[in-house]
């Protein structure tokens, strides 16, 4: 897998770790699925097989009990 290095002001790495452990992955991993999910959402990926680049909470969201 190729390395990335990204540099993000204080602020905004704060937000990603939020996010990050609220839908229980490493910000890492955060990181590489918002960005995924945005190449995939300007039609310049396309979407892995068995893949499901939403989020926690959207995908809940189509669950029969989400109300």
């Amino acid at each position: 897998m190729a390395r990335l290095v990204v540099y993000i002001p204080d602020h905004e790495r704060k937000i990603l770790q939020e996010l990050a452990q609220r839908e229980y992955r490493a910000p890492h991993a955060q990181a590489s699925f918002m960005l995924r999910a945005e190449l995939e959402r300007l039609g310049l990926l396309h979407p892995a097989p068995g893949s499901d680049t939403r989020s926690k909470e959207e995908a809940s969201n189509d669950s029969p009990h989400a109300s």
